[in-house]
């Protein structure tokens, strides 16, 4: 076989250098390979995790010769260029900036240039906001008395509902408090929930920070909560959402995150060993719950049926909060919805949605912690 029948392995990782020089090497590699006429081949580590939780990596290799590997292949070298490009130029951009690069490329689906995105992250053992200079989408929002800065003097004050802002760090410590000494955070699943809620807040002197994702929450919303519970330690939160299997998945994947923001959030190591010193944030699921409805019922679909099956055998929160076994609480209601086989949404509570919320948050505090 002759050297030029021998594909050329490009791992894609980084070499200690910069993200740029890493890129600037896969991306000289397999041009010379090209020019050389040479196979390439792309060798990528991919996070993945199992049916009980367990986080590992393995190695991908993408070719032209797998024929299931044609628009991955071509997708990664789009993505490469674009990135390099955008941080020789100090260009921060989007995965949707991305996306319309090339729709075609990325198959009509946006979802398909973000796995790229963070694959190529995973690969150079960088966050795609710090190490790729792509910010996250803007999805979820907040409201409260609160406002921050960054270390660029940026400031973001939320004193009106709004759109949870691009943080283009992950470095928690680089933003500074300005405003604000919020009491509590209250996490709503739904947007008409949200903005029905912080209606009423706004002709009331009260101390919440009032978050919701739109459902299942985002990378930046993650990030934000993540955020303000380093700079807020032991602040509790307390979540609200649908009892019905999407809506307790929601409020899981909240948890999980929340006790896992080390890694979400790119802390450094000195960060690391200063959240170490103070308790993990008290997270409450404290509704909705079937059994406080006396009238609003939904029957639930078979999928419903399947999917709770699921989230019982497959559970893995490993809840560490404030000591009301949220995990146990979590379990409990999905086994009471398949025993009445019933569900219920948090729209159809019989009383308004501001005084459900602080009965419920006052209940779980001493009665004069939250004040409106």
């Amino acid at each position: 076989m002759g050297l030029k029948n021998v594909p050329e392995i490009i791992e894609v990782r980084r070499n200690g250098g910069s993200v740029l020089v890493s890129l600037t090497r896969i991306w000289n590699q397999f041009i010379l390979a090209k020019i050389g006429g040479k196979e390439t081949i792309f060798l990528l580590k991919i996070p993945s995790s199992n049916k009980i939780g367990y986080k590992y990596s393995f190695l991908k290799q993408l070719s032209l010769s797998n024929d299931s590997h044609l628009y991955k292949y071509s997708a990664l070298i789009k993505i490469i260029r674009i990135i390099k490009e955008n941080l020789a130029d100090n260009i921060t951009t989007t995965v949707r900036d991305i996306y319309y690069r090339d729709v075609v490329l990325f198959q009509r689906n946006q979802i398909h240039a973000a796995k790229i995105i963070n694959d190529l992250a995973f690969s150079l053992d960088v966050t795609p906001e710090d190490g790729l200079q792509i910010a996250p989408g803007q999805k979820g929002l907040v409201y409260g008395a609160l406002s921050i800065k960054n270390s660029h003097g940026n400031l973001f004050d939320f004193n009106e509902p709004g759109l949870i802002p691009i943080l283009t760090t992950s470095y928690l410590s680089e933003f500074k408090v300005i405003r604000g000494q919020p009491k509590a955070i209250i996490i709503l699943e739904k947007e008409a929930v949200f903005k029905s809620i912080c209606k009423e807040l706004k002709n009331q002197d009260h101390n919440f920070i009032v978050i919701t994702g739109k459902g299942f929450p985002c990378r930046l919303t993650k990030k934000f909560i993540a955020l303000l519970v380093y700079h807020f330690a032991d602040i509790p939160i307390f979540a609200f959402v649908d009892s019905d299997i999407y809506g307790i998945q929601i409020c899981a994947n909240y948890l999980a995150s929340i006790q896992n923001n080390y890694h979400d959030s790119g802390i450094n190591e000195d960060e690391k060993l200063l959240r170490k010193k103070t308790s993990p944030a008290c997270f409450t699921y404290a509704g909705v719950f079937l059994l406080e409805y006396k009238t609003g019922w939904l029957d639930i679909t078979s999928r419903d049926w399947k999917r709770m099956q699921n989230f019982l055998i497959q559970s893995k929160v490993n809840c560490q909060s404030n000591g009301k076994l949220t995990e146990d609480i979590l379990l409990q209601e999905v086994s009471r919805g398949m025993i009445f086989r019933k569900k219920c949404e948090m729209n159809c509570i019989y009383e308004k949605y501001l005084d459900y919320v602080v009965k419920k948050v006052n209940k779980n505090l001493h009665s004069d912690y939250v004040k409106l």
